[in-house]
């Protein structure tokens, strides 16, 4: 049995239409529409997706601002939504400071050294009598 080229011929024309179709419609894409949609159909073909482009720290500070004033933005306009009626922004409660090196209920007597208390002898003399 020998197969007919006739449905291979039909076949590749398909392609081919398929191909022209998208060479049409990319050129009349401008050209970040153009690069993304090559991108895409390089990742449907299996290629690995481009990394993002490398761009200055002072830059990306920028950014990474502008991101958390529309974040903050946006989550004082849910807090309007949520009070409609009147504005009641809630109040946090602020813990007092506490520096690491102060110890709590520290006595009077002695001196801390690397989370250790040293007393002299003649005040623990003082203590215990």
């Amino acid at each position: 049995m020998v197969k007919s080229k006739k449905p291979r011929k039909e076949k590749n024309e398909f392609w081919e239409a398929i191909y022209d179709i998208r060479n049409l419609a990319t050129q009349r894409m401008d050209s970040k529409a153009r690069r993304k949609f090559k991108e895409e159909e390089a990742k449907k073909l299996g290629a690995k997706p481009k990394k993002n482009p490398k761009i200055p720290y002072n830059i990306y500070q920028g950014i990474l601002r502008k991101e958390k004033e529309l974040k903050k933005k946006a989550q004082e306009d849910f807090q309007l939504s949520k009070d409609c009626n009147f504005f009641n922004p809630i109040k946090k409660r602020k813990k007092k400071f506490q520096p690491r090196n102060s110890q709590p209920n520290t006595p009077a007597v002695g001196k801390y050294k690397s989370g250790t208390l040293f007393i002299k002898k003649n005040y623990l003399s003082k203590a215990f009598s």
